[in-house]
């Protein structure tokens, strides 16, 4: 007699934790065989809490500088709370004590006291966690995307909260292949945010563009990518992260006949509307109200310039 779907879900489930800079993920799934291509969440929750932050000095000596200090006491407190929380509703689902993964980037890794919030952890729930190197990050966020669509080729971008991974990707037939040289750059969103309402704008754009001209050299471009870029006029740009994510339900909200505005996972749009929104907000402010209507004539000339958006 085969078994109910419930049955093997259950003997087959993973929980992970991602203690991310901009805020800390809780994850329940099913990797039993069939669910290898798409793994079902069979639980997710998220704790608020900027790691990010939670480090930034308030000296106002040190504004221009972000100038960091230790994870505070409080947020270590609340994040152990919210651990043996997860810990309990692992044990409720049955998932075995060694089928959770606790993992942390950069907030975690660039921490002044980060082996003492790592150690207090570990002696609060016995799970060790593990730091992700930003090449890790890079490979990880890659693989995602890769694992949202069924054909995958063009750039790569993960945009967090303390920093940025840009790589190329591409993904056929169940192979994927990336960059050998992926560049992490100092601009999440949290980090961004920060320098903007403390730095000259003109200047932190400049050095944004100058950095990403750089960054898009490092990672080595493949020929057929250069190819397909000269010959389309332009190339995909895959996205994953909250500030991406903020940015592409933005973009959804502005367009009233998208289906279910809730669900971003496998989004699409142009690069006219990405930076129509991206000035418009720098600008403004504000939230605009586009007539999309009259982009249309521009995509029809630049359609393969396309936003995609994974989240996972």
């Amino acid at each position: 007699l085969s078994e109910d779907e419930a049955s093997v879900v259950g003997r087959a489930l993973t929980a992970i934790v991602d203690i991310g800079s901009n805020g800390i993920r809780f994850s329940i799934s099913s990797k039993a065989p069939h669910h290898a291509r798409i793994m079902p969440c069979v639980y997710k929750d998220r704790l608020g809490i900027s790691l990010f932050d939670a480090q930034l000095n308030d000296d106002d000596e040190n504004k221009d500088n972000l100038s960091r200090k230790p994870i505070p006491e409080d947020a270590i407190n609340e994040i152990i709370r919210s651990m043996r929380r997860f810990k309990w509703i692992c044990e409720d689902f049955g998932v075995p004590s060694n089928g959770v993964k606790v993992v942390a980037t950069e907030a975690t890794r660039e921490a002044s006291n980060s082996k003492e919030f790592r150690d207090k952890i570990y002696k609060a729930t016995s799970w060790k966690v593990q730091l992700l190197s930003k090449e890790q990050e890079g490979i990880t966020g890659s693989y995602g995307v890769a694992s949202s669509f069924h054909d995958v080729s063009g750039l790569f971008m993960d945009l967090g909260g303390g920093s940025t991974q840009l790589s190329w990707i591409i993904s056929k037939n169940g192979q994927v292949k990336i960059s050998d040289n992926p560049v992490s750059l100092p601009y999440g969103a949290a980090a961004l945010s920060f320098r903007m309402k403390h730095e000259d704008i003109n200047e932190l754009f400049y050095e944004i563009k100058n950095s990403y001209k750089v960054a898009f050299e490092k990672i080595n471009l493949p020929d057929i990518l250069i190819k397909d870029m000269k010959e389309n006029n332009g190339i995909k740009l895959f996205c994953c992260g909250g500030g991406l994510r903020g940015l592409g339900h933005l973009l959804i909200a502005n367009e009233d006949d998208y289906p279910i505005q809730s669900i971003i996972n496998g989004y699409s749009t142009t690069f006219d509307k990405v930076e129509d929104m991206a000035n418009f907000l720098l600008l403004k402010r504000k939230i605009p109200n586009f007539n999309f209507e009259k982009l249309k004539e521009k995509e029809l000339n630049q359609n393969n310039k396309i936003f995609r958006w994974a989240y996972f």
